[in-house]
């Protein structure tokens, strides 16, 4: 039985509490790009960033290459043993 009630409950407060939407209230209004769903922007940052990271390679690259393979770095850190007698 509690479960009737709470099924009919559900379903008039759905009928009772709902609005009712009338297109002549947006007939009038022009849609328009809101957010990243036009992606223009997006396109123009990938675009920057692509060439920024061309740039670099073709300008700075070469001495970048150069100063790092001269640099002499050890693959292991050099230990010592200490022992307890």
């Amino acid at each position: 039985m509690k479960k009737i009630f709470t099924v009919l409950f559900l379903v008039a407060s759905f009928y009772l509490f709902s609005q009712d939407f009338s297109m002549d209230l947006v007939k009038n209004m022009k849609p328009r790009n809101i957010g990243p769903g036009g992606m223009s922007g997006c396109v123009i940052k990938f675009k920057r960033v692509i060439s920024e990271t061309n740039a670099f390679f073709n300008k700075d690259w070469v001495a970048y290459k150069a100063k790092t393979e001269n640099i002499k770095i050890s693959s292991f850190k050099e230990t010592t043993i200490y022992t307890i007698d």
